[in-house]
């Protein structure tokens, strides 16, 4: 099978395995959760609804593009065991380091405010947290381990966040 056809599939299983559980398989669970102790919802008007549709949908295209991106420019995928070989550090790279969690912040922001959901807003907090402590302590050090001073350079231009 072509190197990139393999790449393309673990793509796809990262993106199962990592985004939909954090982004649809919890959250559903946490929408349940609320059904079933009878919490409710905060009424949401159609015009923010509107919006968190937008959020929802921008995140998901946002996090499917870095994804892309590291496949076409970085020669890997985001899951670690297939790690890009090229810092990739252009296209939406230029703007922050971490483009694929502020997708996914995105992406759990809009379904908040699609839902009306305390229990999810309360799930973004902790996932957010998590998110930035594996990106400073773990995921940060390995790329200066891999890629060295140009790595250290991108982090001199480029921000973390924003």
């Amino acid at each position: 099978m072509p190197l990139l056809l393999i790449r393309f599939f673990d793509a796809f299983v990262y993106l199962f395995a990592g985004p939909v559980t954090v982004l649809a398989t919890i959250p559903w669970s946490l929408l349940r959760l609320e059904e079933y102790w009878g919490w409710s919802r905060l009424p949401i008007a159609t015009e923010v609804h509107a919006l968190g549709v937008v959020l929802l949908n921008g995140g998901a295209v946002l996090a499917l593009w870095c994804t892309f991106q590291f496949i076409r420019q970085g020669h890997g995928t985001p899951i670690p065991t297939t790690p890009p070989s090229e810092l990739v550090a252009t296209g939406i790279y230029r703007f922050t380091r971490n483009p694929m969690m502020l997708a996914l912040l995105l992406t759990g922001v809009g379904e908040v405010v699609v839902t009306g959901s305390g229990l999810l807003l309360l799930w973004i907090f902790v996932g957010a947290r998590a998110g930035h402590l594996y990106i400073v302590e773990l995921e940060e050090p390995v790329l200066r381990q891999r890629f060295g001073a140009a790595f250290d350079d991108y982090c001199r231009k480029v921000p973390r966040w924003w």
